[in-house]
């Protein structure tokens, strides 16, 4: 428990940020050998629930669900957390357990409950959500559990998913539970596919940050069996789906890292570096796509950030010119392209600030207070908040919105509220159109 909690620790507060986190998997997987339309047939159904809609109410789609990391993140990280260490081990029984993410991170729906997201506001999935009636929707990871008559979340993105395997001492022991390829194996185990149901499919930016970080250590051996696992899972992942009954996946690649607040100061020659690593991993993902398509046609498609009308460059760019319409700024240099919002992060527990380092956090669960909470009578409230600092001061929600919306990036990585609005409505014209 104490090593399991640390992990925990360390990894929590490092999603969207993780560092060489490289993987110990080989670099092809026995799946990658088999006939691909044999991929995920072994799972069992026999918990399957029923959340198939009308597709006459719901723009031709009988479900919608999302696949991904912390850019579709809505409640899924802090369920998950808590669902795999605390409710499936029965620590829940000693130790009310609650993470949540707040300051520049999360938002109130309109009943007013908080929702944890890696955003000031819903993300791009959750939008697309509620723009084909789907919405709101609720998480799910492979430790959930639904009480009869009740079904399962459809949203399985969590916070530091990868494509890739990972070592447990880097993060494993939390995240490679909800990989891409252990998503798509929960999503089959737990939803009851119907005729044409619809998945928002996003992964690859935490992997790349690992490979970028082994890049710029020199390590490049470290990329090239990173990479390869990744796209080995990535494969598994989407033939695992669309052999068990899904008729429509869109797949939306990472983005180019380059201007991202994490590296936008880089210099010129090292830009160009990240660059050409993310147009390889791309060009590894679309060769993967070309061969499901070859199987299943349009029943798959890839909208990239690299190039096109979508690439991110262009959205960070038309993000600006609708601020500038809207009136939010009067001019180029006062919209924050390139920035982040936050400027710094506070974590508490039970109310007491320990944010000064990381070791004191995990100092926090030593062994023997690990021992206090499961020796004694009654339960014990364990109380985490992440709470990120922003460079405006605000009061209220809508006072802090508003503030952000001048901003692409919540943090070093991550959207704004608003920025997820812009990205969502233009998304979904492109899902709307392909999957007719």
């Amino acid at each position: 428990m104490k090593k399991l909690l640390s992990v925990l620790a360390m990894t929590t507060f490092s999603v969207g940020t993780l560092s060489s986190t490289v993987s110990c998997m080989p670099q092809k997987s026995k799946e990658s050998k088999k006939n691909p339309l044999k991929i995920g047939l072994d799972i069992d159904k026999s918990k399957v629930t029923n959340s198939s809609v009308d597709p006459k109410t719901h723009h031709g789609f009988t479900n919608y669900y999302v696949i991904g990391d912390s850019l579709s993140d809505v409640d899924g990280l802090t369920t998950y957390v808590k669902d795999k260490f605390f409710v499936s081990t029965g620590l829940d029984s000693k130790v009310d357990f609650n993470l949540n993410l707040d300051g520049s991170y999360g938002f109130k729906d309109n009943d007013g409950k908080h929702h944890n997201a890696f955003s000031n506001g819903p993300t791009t999935a959750y939008n697309i959500a509620n723009q084909l009636g789907f919405g709101p929707l609720q998480p799910s990871n492979k430790y959930s559990k639904v009480k009869e008559n009740e079904t399962f979340g459809r949203n399985y993105s969590i916070g530091g998913a990868t494509a890739a395997k990972i070592a447990p001492q880097a993060g494993g022991i939390l995240l490679n539970d909800v990989s891409i390829e252990e998503q798509a194996r929960t999503l089959v185990a737990q939803q009851k596919i119907s005729s044409n149901d619809l998945v928002f499919f996003e992964i690859g930016g935490n992997d790349l940050f690992s490979m970028i970080t082994s890049q710029q250590s020199g390590n490049d051996a470290a990329v090239i069996k990173y990479m390869n696992d990744s796209i080995v899972r990535l494969r598994n992942a989407l033939f695992t789906l669309l052999n068990n009954g899904i008729q429509n996946i869109f797949f939306l690649g990472p983005p180019i890292m380059d201007n991202i607040p994490r590296y936008a100061k880089e210099d010129d020659k090292e830009k160009q570096r990240i660059i050409d690593l993310g147009k390889e991993f791309e060009i590894k993902m679309q060769s993967v796509v070309k061969e499901v398509q070859s199987y299943y046609g349009d029943k798959l498609v890839f909208s990239s950030l690299y190039e096109g009308e979508n690439s991110f460059p262009i959205m960070q760019k038309e993000y600006g010119e609708l601020i500038k319409n809207e009136g939010i700024i009067e001019n180029d240099d006062q919209y924050h392209s390139n920035e982040s919002f936050t400027k710094d992060i506070k974590i508490k527990i039970n109310n007491s600030d320990i944010s000064k380092t990381i070791n004191e956090f995990k100092n926090y669960f030593i062994e023997d207070n690990i021992k206090n909470y499961l020796n004694f009578d009654g339960k014990k409230e364990l109380n985490v908040l992440v709470e990120l600092e922003g460079k405006e001061g605000w009061s209220e929600y809508e006072q802090r919105d508003e503030a952000m919306k001048k901003y692409f990036f919540t943090d070093i990585v991550h959207p704004t509220k608003h920025a997820h609005e812009y990205v969502s409505d233009k998304l979904l014209k492109e899902i709307l159109k392909e999957f007719k």
